[in-house]
């Protein structure tokens, strides 16, 4: 075996010691394969490096390692598809733009065939493929499958992340939770959804057990996440924010310098809540705008009409009655107040 064999080919590797010659090119692209030169080939003669040289798993081999090395843009499969014809890929871009909007917009798939109709309607060229609404959230599936390795390239180059938490009912009547993670690189910070996770028991384990999965839903271990959190954000409820049984504790527990935020705009409504609770008119002035608004807006639709007949008579912008009580923020009712006093 003479190095002077490796003139030409930088993929052979000589072990002088074994000693053996192996193809580094076909060791890394199929490790598993029992072909001489990967397991280590004995034969000293330069015939068997030609052979090997000529065959089709190192041809192979020789590619992959190619597009490995290749430029973004420059890879065999993406020049490919950059040679395909215009016209198919911006039928594509319609459809994906289409089931982006669905998704966005939080509609059902079967609008996906009724958005292509549309745009062909529009003169628009969409093609006469995947214009059903199974294919909807295969569309949805790619661009999903994007952006979560986008979000995991963020997660590897930040040092620091916090993981914001609140709690919602579907129409199900199933309890969920949403993650969202935030995050500093070079100086911008960030927010971005992580996951909406089913939740079976309210209690903290089973929150915390539902925040790592969001993370490992990224295709990064929670280990390598965890390290990085220095926070967590979240309402003020006792599972979660509880100082030894809550998932604040739990995580404090696996990340000692995690620190729990109670949100604000959460602390502002129970502060309001709380200084208003001593004053009776409060309760006067949600019955008032409860009353105004069910009379008058939501189960009555010639009392609706009426008052904006009666606005426009004089001339005036209409302000109809908006729903208060259903929810704790202070904006609701606030907007409330205001047309009713405007009216």
């Amino acid at each position: 075996m003479q190095e002077a064999w490796k003139k030409g080919r930088t993929w052979l590797k000589i072990d002088h010691q074994e000693p053996v010659m192996n193809c580094t090119w076909c060791t890394s692209a199929f490790p598993s394969n029992d072909n001489t030169f990967i397991k280590g080939c004995k034969s000293a003669k330069l015939e068997s490096v030609k052979i090997h040289e000529a065959s089709e798993i190192h041809s192979r081999a020789a590619k992959i390692i190619a597009n490995r090395q290749a430029p973004p843009g420059k890879t065999e499969a993406e020049l490919m598809i950059q040679n395909m014809n215009e016209a198919t890929m911006s039928r594509l871009e319609k459809l994906f733009r289409n089931a982006h909007a669905l998704a966005l917009a939080g509609r059902p798939y079967t609008d996906f065939v009724w958005m292509a109709k549309l745009d062909q309607a529009k003169g628009l060229d969409v093609g006469s493929t995947y214009l059903n609404d199974k294919a909807a959230p295969q569309f949805i599936d790619a661009i999903a499958s994007v952006e979560i390795e986008h979000l995991k390239d963020k997660l590897l180059e930040t040092n620091f992340v916090s993981i914001l938490s609140d709690g919602t009912t579907d129409e199900s009547v199933q309890e969920n939770a949403f993650f969202y993670i935030r995050m500093c690189i070079k100086g911008t910070i960030t927010v971005h959804f992580l996951k909406c996770a089913i939740i079976l028991k309210g209690d903290a384990l089973t929150i915390f057990r539902a925040m790592k999965r969001s993370v490992e839903a990224t295709s990064l271990e929670w280990e390598d996440v965890r390290k990085k959190i220095v926070g967590m954000g979240s309402d003020g409820a006792a599972v979660m924010l509880g100082i030894n049984n809550g998932v604040a504790a739990l995580l404090r527990q696996e990340q000692p310098c995690s620190i729990a935020i109670h949100c604000y705009a959460h602390k502002l409504e129970l502060a309001y809540k709380d200084a208003i609770k001593v004053v009776p008119l409060d309760k006067k002035a949600i019955t008032l705008l409860q009353g105004l608004y069910y009379y008058l807006y939501h189960n009555n639709a010639l009392n609706r009409s009426n008052l904006k007949a009666a606005f426009s008579s004089l001339g005036q912008k209409p302000f109809m009655p908006t729903r208060v009580g259903r929810t704790r923020w202070v904006a609701h009712l606030l907007r409330a107040l205001k047309n009713f006093f405007a009216g």
